[in-house]
């Protein structure tokens, strides 16, 4: 069961940093958009850009500027559900290993050891309670 919730925190990890990282990139081009919207703007006012080129011009910037938003907004989402998801599972984790605490404090038998995750013990194989088993 422990296992099984690793590896699923794992892919959860690895999806949530892939989600960063594209939200991260569609930031950078909602700002880059700004700077390009404002650049249209300006050279319009300078009558460098014709009105009628820089209503096309401006129009794709900012659909493109509106969708990348709602992207985002999804991505966040998925980015808070994911964290949410991996909290709730580190708890539980911890909470089991505390089943496991109390089980050696009542018995600590030959077959215990020390995991290295904050003086945890796991049981071996032969002595692992049943509400505990992979």
């Amino acid at each position: 069961m422990r296992r099984v919730m690793e590896n699923k925190t794992a892919v959860q990890r690895a999806e949530q940093e892939q989600a960063k990282r594209k939200l991260k990139k569609q930031e950078r081009r909602i700002s880059e958009l700004d700077h390009i919207i404002q650049q249209l703007y300006e050279d319009r006012i300078s009558g460098a850009l014709s009105a009628e080129r820089f209503a096309k011009l401006s129009k794709g910037y900012e659909k493109e500027q509106e969708d990348l938003k709602q992207s985002a907004k999804e991505l966040q989402t998925i980015v808070n559900t994911i964290e949410t998801q991996a909290v709730n599972v580190q708890s539980f984790l911890k909470e089991d290993c505390t089943e496991v605490h109390r089980a050696v404090r009542t018995d600590p038998g030959p077959f215990t050891r020390a995991c290295g995750k904050g003086g945890c013990l796991r049981l071996g194989q032969i002595q692992r309670p049943s509400h505990l088993a992979d």
